[in-house]
């Protein structure tokens, strides 16, 4: 069974990109180890990042505290044991 994820990406009312999720692999068998990179322009407002995987039987959430305008530009999360599901969805 293979796993799907759809990655979101929130835009700003400015149009600018602030945030962009990249997942790998983008496919594979379950269950399955997932790498998801959060790219977030620093912004002094920005406070924390949450990232929720879920499914119909399968939910996991990560939350990391941001310092603002000098938080990392880049953060890495890890899923392990993700396990197969017809519709899964990753949000932020």
């Amino acid at each position: 069974m293979l796993t799907a994820i759809l990655a979101l990406t929130a835009i700003s009312a400015s149009g600018g990109e602030q945030l962009r999720l990249a997942v790998s692999p983008a496919q594979s068998f379950a269950p399955s180890n997932l790498s998801i990179r959060a790219r977030v322009v620093p912004n002094a407002e920005n406070r924390s990042l949450t990232i929720i995987a879920e499914s119909e039987d399968f939910y996991r959430s990560s939350q990391v505290q941001l310092e603002g305008d000098h938080a990392p530009a880049t953060i890495t999360f890890e899923l392990r044991g993700v396990p197969g599901a017809s519709t899964s969805s990753l949000a932020c």
